[in-house]
């Protein structure tokens, strides 16, 4: 081999060396904002909540929804941006015409924004959360189901609902929880993010560290029926699983 072919063929893995992508294990996670707002005494079919700064581009936004309307009603989110939200699972009646439900918008658009609930028909009862993360993709398992719909213990007492076995490690896990007669705060491990004192919702975050069943526990302040809504989000750079979900 000549002494030209040999330089060449160095340089040539050089150039690949420098030109080729960095390789990251995973970005971090992190929460960027969140607000809410209920509505108790007007009867209507739609709620709107603006984020206190603009959205950042790409990032995404999860919303906590409740609405008191007769079963059957059909539910969207929908905002000025243009952001396109997917719901997650089947809503959620904890009681009577109570409902709840999470949603979520990938790859936000950059700007100003007001997220709008919209129902089918009216309601006299509504609450939105809503929330805007960094470095998420989708949603890797849904768990939405009434914990229990009967008088739950006291005040002092803990609501909780399984997040099905995750298969990867540095899923954030959001919970969004909606009481009937007590107000409910974050559970033990879990960042509280909103909460409506009057209404009984509240929602909460964490970024698990290992694979596992997850809790997503709250406390109650009192006795009464409630539900709890969970979402495993994966983060950007880690592998995406779950396991079959664990009742």
């Amino acid at each position: 081999m000549g002494i030209r072919k040999a330089l060449s063929i160095c340089l040539c893995a050089l150039l690949l060396i420098v030109t080729a992508p960095r390789l990251t294990m995973g970005a971090a996670v992190t929460y960027v904002q969140s607000t809410g707002a209920f509505n108790f005494s007007t009867t209507t079919t739609t709620l709107s909540v603006t984020f206190p700064s603009s959205n950042t581009a790409g990032n995404t936004l999860i919303i906590g929804a409740f609405w008191d309307a007769p079963s059957g009603q059909t539910a969207t989110v929908s905002d000025s941006a243009g952001n396109t939200y997917i719901a997650i699972g089947s809503p959620v009646s904890p009681w009577s015409t109570r409902t709840m439900q999470i949603f979520y918008a990938r790859n936000c658009k950059a700007g100003a924004n007001t997220v709008t609930l919209t129902l089918s028909s009216t309601a006299n009862r509504f609450i939105l959360g809503i929330h805007e993360y960094s470095s998420l993709v989708g949603p890797l398992l849904t768990d939405e189901q009434v914990a229990n719909a009967g008088s739950i213990g006291g005040a002092g007492s803990a609501a909780s609902n399984n997040l099905g076995a995750t298969t990867v490690a540095h899923d954030l896990v959001f919970a969004w929880c909606a009481a009937q007669n007590a107000n409910a705060t974050a559970g033990s491990g879990f960042t509280q993010r909103e909460q409506a004192s009057v209404s009984g919702a509240c929602s909460e975050d964490v970024l698990e560290t290992a694979t596992g069943v997850y809790n997503a526990p709250f406390n109650l302040d009192a006795s009464g029926p409630y539900a709890i809504c969970v979402a495993a989000f994966g983060v950007q750079g880690f592998g995406q699983g779950i396991s079959p979900m664990t009742p």
